[in-house]
């Protein structure tokens, strides 16, 4: 077993979590998470403001072309397979001044084979509300495990 993470926490270990793409594709969308092999992504977790665009987001399992699920970030908690109690949306606090935030939060495990990119439609970065930035904090953990436990988690 191998335990994996993907995420937008600084990988210099500053304090700046706010550009959350890899790269962006033929398609045009904003790919904010691609691995290749046999994995779950069992814990999924985005803070936006709420003057922020409420992104659609594209789970494409396995090197399928079409999304396996799409979903936008206020959907989490009612529109299947991201349904509560696994998954929520909701409007976080104050937090000194940055808030009030919309938080949504996943633990459905979202298991595949071959491989899983995520992609969002519109370019996940910056944090001045002002400026109708993002935010802050997306994260994503995956759980790389063997074929037959994977299986387990369908």
């Amino acid at each position: 077993m191998k335990i994996g993470y993907e995420g937008s926490i600084d990988k210099k270990g500053e304090n700046a979590d706010w550009d959350w793409y890899l790269y962006q594709d033929e398609k045009g969308e904003w790919v904010i998470f691609d691995v290749e092999g046999a994995g779950c992504i069992y814990n999924l977790v985005q803070h936006r403001y709420l003057s922020s665009s409420d992104p659609l987001f594209r789970f494409y399992l396995n090197g399928d072309t079409e999304p396996a699920f799409i979903i936008r970030l206020s959907e989490f908690g009612e529109k299947y397979p991201f349904v509560a109690p696994l998954a929520e949306s909701y409007i976080g606090p104050l937090d000194n001044g940055r808030g009030p935030i919309r938080v949504a939060r996943s633990f459905v495990p979202l298991s595949f084979q071959k491989g899983c990119r995520v992609t969002s439609d519109i370019k996940l970065e910056g944090y001045d509300r002002e400026k109708g930035d993002g935010g802050w904090g997306i994260l994503f953990i995956t759980l790389i495990l063997h074929k037959t436990v994977c299986h387990l988690l369908k």
